[in-house]
Formats: C-alpha cells, sequence, structure tokens
C-alpha cells in the first residue's frame, strides 16, 4: 500500500523537476510496472545483484522511454554487469554496502570505476555512498560524472551551504 500511494503521488505532482528511481530491491521488474504512466521519471537504476533477469528489466526500462542505470554493490565484480555495458546511460557504483544511510565509505571501488573509465563506450559513472567533504575530491579524480549526496546534505542545517562548498570542491 505504501508503494501504491508513492506512485500516486508522483502522479499528481504538478512540477517539472525529473526524477530519477534508484530500485533497491530484489525484483524490480514489479516496481517498473508501478512507475509507468510518472511523467517526471527520466532515469530508472536497478541493482545487478537483483533476482530479475537484466536483459528483461532493461528492456521493460527502454519500452517505458526511460534511461537505463544499473548499480553495483561493493562487494561485486564488475565481470557482472560487463555484458550489459553497451546496453546502459549510467553505472553507478555503490561506496557503501547498502541497507542504512550512514554506512561507512568503501575506496577500494575506486579501482573499479577507474577501470570502466577506460572504456571508450564507458556510461556515466556515478558515485552513491559515505559522499562528504572528505572525499569528494578523490572520487572524482576516479573519473566520476555523477555524485548522489545523502548524508552528508541530511546530517546538516543548512543544505545549500553543504551543496555549495562540494561544488566548488569538484570545479
Amino acid at each position: 500500500n505504501e508503494d501504491k500511494d508513492l506512485v500516486k503521488y508522483f502522479k499528481k505532482l504538478n512540477t517539472d523537476v525529473k526524477f530519477e528511481l534508484h530500485l533497491m530491491v530484489s525484483n524490480p521488474s514489479t516496481d517498473i510496472q508501478k512507475w509507468k504512466g510518472v511523467e517526471n521519471v527520466f532515469r530508472v537504476i536497478f541493482h545487478i545483484e537483483s533476482h530479475d533477469d537484466p536483459k528483461k528489466i532493461i528492456s521493460l526500462i527502454k519500452d517505458n522511454g526511460w534511461k537505463i542505470g544499473i548499480a553495483i554493490n561493493p562487494e561485486t565484480e564488475i565481470d557482472k554487469i560487463m555484458p550489459f555495458i553497451n546496453d546502459i546511460d549510467v553505472l553507478q557504483f555503490m561506496t557503501v554496502v547498502p541497507g542504512k544511510q550512514g554506512n561507512p565509505f568503501v575506496e577500494n571501488v575506486g579501482k573499479k570505476i577507474q577501470k570502466i573509465g577506460k572504456l571508450d563506450n564507458k556510461p556515466l559513472l556515478a558515485v552513491d555512498g559515505g559522499i562528504n567533504e572528505d572525499n569528494i575530491v578523490l572520487i572524482k579524480n576516479w573519473g566520476t560524472d555523477i555524485f548522489n549526496v545523502g548524508s552528508a546534505l541530511m546530517n546538516h542545517n543548512d543544505m545549500k551551504e553543504v551543496h555549495d562548498k562540494l561544488c566548488n570542491l569538484i570545479k
């Protein structure tokens, strides 16, 4: 019921803001069907570790006209996403073990990002998890294109101040 209410909420929104869905679920194909018809969704990211067939998920996302992203957990080898690298727009590296906000940053993910960054046909490279002012320059130097910041913003009284500081660090 909560999922249905959330989807209804987004369907009724009257905004130009675009939304990216990061589906951290076992069966993303089910969730993709729920979000069909939400106009402001522009990209859907699913985890390669999910139980659904990645080809099926990619096809469902494509059928909805959305951009395609795959997320990969810190412990997962990049060989698992290589068969799909030409089918996606974004490869999102989790730099924390998913589960709850505030999990420790896993720095050795940077080696995987740099390896993918050497490909001629690389998708956009995103990082999600543990990004803050102490590591954002390092993350940029790995070749990251997109920075998904959560805790650093949410745990501060002045989100704009933190946002501006982080942006200035990676200019």
